[in-house]
């Protein structure tokens, strides 16, 4: 369950800031290619994540811990309206922190208890379904309050819940 708390805001944020990066630039008034560097992040992230589950110094949980707490902290950030460079660096930030940790989220729902298949496939479920009502409640919160802050607000809260999550996993495991 835990690790699917971890997939729904990795992917909830993934998706939801992929959807709207571009508007959300153009509305911030930078230039064109810092979308394509948010989604380059995004397979940086993905692939430096993927190389490093299992395989690090850091546990899994750890590295879910650390990438879901720096994403969560540039929503929030971003949620309250910061200004200047952040508005473009903090999406970068956030787009890379939670890319990382899909590879070592895999990995703990093929660790738990439940069969591997079954714990993937619903992880991945939860995941998609996050993938899709994330976005569109984000999009509607734009159209409401006509800004970003609520959507990022909302990714904050998600990531938030995940990092409690992850970290209660990490005090009840035992040392790796």
């Amino acid at each position: 369950m835990i690790a699917a708390s971890c997939y729904i805001a990795t992917i909830g944020s993934y998706i939801t800031l992929s959807t709207f990066i571009t508007a959300y630039l153009e509305d911030v008034e930078t230039v064109a290619y810092a979308n394509a560097a948010v989604l380059l992040m995004a397979s940086l992230g993905r692939a430096a994540g993927g190389l490093s589950a299992g395989h690090t110094v850091l546990s899994d949980g750890r590295l879910i811990w650390l990438g879901i707490g720096l994403g969560g902290s540039c929503f929030l950030l971003l949620g309250g309206g910061i200004a200047g460079a952040f508005v473009v660096a903090l999406p970068l930030v956030a787009m890379l922190a939670i890319s990382v940790p899909f590879g070592s989220i895999y990995a703990m729902a093929a660790d738990s208890k439940t069969a591997d298949a079954t714990a993937l496939a619903v992880v991945i479920a939860v995941g998609n379904i996050a993938a899709l009502i994330v976005p569109a409640v984000t999009g509607w919160l734009r159209e409401l309050t006509g800004g970003y802050e609520a959507g990022f607000l909302v990714l904050a809260v998600l990531n938030g819940v995940a990092l409690v999550g992850i970290a209660g996993r990490q005090l009840r495991k035992p040392p790796d």
